[in-house]
């Protein structure tokens, strides 16, 4: 890991903690994937917004989605914060 990230650019001070956001999102994902469907039990009365949200998306593709969603961010910071050099 730490060799693509030195080859795609990542400044070696922001390597380490590049590494541990790709270990938490791959470890996490995981635990996700193990979560019970649906994962929210909301009341409508007392918290409309999960309520909302939990009927819309908690279903079995919310691992998934989200963890897709984990590695587009994952993969837009390592870009930010890439440095690019000249031949």
């Amino acid at each position: 890991m730490f060799e693509i990230l030195r080859d795609f650019g990542t400044p070696v001070d922001r390597r380490m903690a590049f590494a541990a956001m790709i270990d938490a999102v791959v470890l996490g994902s995981a635990v996700d994937a193990g979560s019970p469907v649906p994962l929210w039990q909301a009341d409508p009365a007392e918290n409309p917004e999960l309520f909302a949200a939990a009927a819309r998306e908690d279903d079995a593709s919310r691992a998934s989605a989200g963890f897709a969603l984990a590695v587009d961010v994952a993969i837009a910071a390592v870009q930010a914060a890439a440095v690019t050099t000249s031949p």
